[in-house]
């Protein structure tokens, strides 16, 4: 009797190329692969909307400041609201957040995928580790930009440098206010970036994609039953 899995695939949607999963009917899968394919399910999950959300603040030319003619306090709320739905303001550090634990649930799938453990929120170190033990993934390459690129793009790396902090601190610097140790991250430095952060958000969103594509090629490639 055949067993169901979850299983990526890829499928035209009216934004490009979109990823997803799919049920599909196999005989035998490898526990591990079993297991790993939880975790790209996921991540494709955060992936996805992080790359929707960049294209979208993007598109919309990340502008945080509009006029309003005459005023109207109620009116102005309301304005403003809807004006900067998509921005650095109102959606970047939480589009950044779900970005890179997207890329932490990439790479311990593959990790676990291969038999190697996976292990902590460390990304400089997943990402080594998932290199060794896929020496032909060379999609792996694609993430360096964000986690082991000396200096990494301008946004971050001018967070980082202001919270004296580096990625592998990300879990808490992008999803807290301030260290376990007390001290307060500078995260109005990800956000107001207007046109330097549309561009950001522009190739993050491009960047994704990418990923999310080729990882899911090495996947096709490298186990039965991927679909």
């Amino acid at each position: 009797m055949p067993v169901f899995f979850c299983v990526l695939f890829d499928q035209p949607s009216p934004s490009g190329y979109h990823l997803d999963a799919t049920i599909m009917g196999i005989d035998t899968v490898k526990p591990e692969v079993t297991k790993a394919l939880g975790y790209w399910q996921v991540a494709m999950q955060y992936l996805d909307l992080s790359e929707n959300v960049s294209a979208l603040i993007s598109e919309h030319d990340n502008k945080w400041v509009f006029i309003q003619q005459g005023f109207d306090e109620e009116k102005l709320k309301n304005e403003h609201s809807e004006a900067t739905k998509w921005t650095d303001y109102n959606q970047g550090i939480p589009v950044i957040f779900n970005f890179y634990h997207g890329i932490e649930l990439i790479l311990k799938g593959f990790l676990i995928s291969a038999g190697c453990t996976a292990s902590g929120h460390n990304l400089s170190t997943l990402l080594a580790q998932a290199k060794r033990c896929h020496p032909k993934g060379n999609f792996l390459n694609l993430i360096d930009k964000y986690v082991i690129t000396d200096p990494l793009p301008e946004v971050i790396q001018t967070f980082l440098n202001e919270t004296s902090s580096n990625i592998d601190e990300w879990y808490q610097a992008f999803k807290y206010p301030e260290s376990n140790k007390g001290a307060i991250y500078a995260h109005n430095k990800l956000q107001f970036q207007e046109e330097k952060g549309s561009i950001f958000y522009k190739e993050l969103s491009k960047d994704i994609h990418e990923i999310r594509i080729q990882a899911v090629k090495y996947a096709r490639e490298s186990y039965s039953g991927i679909a």
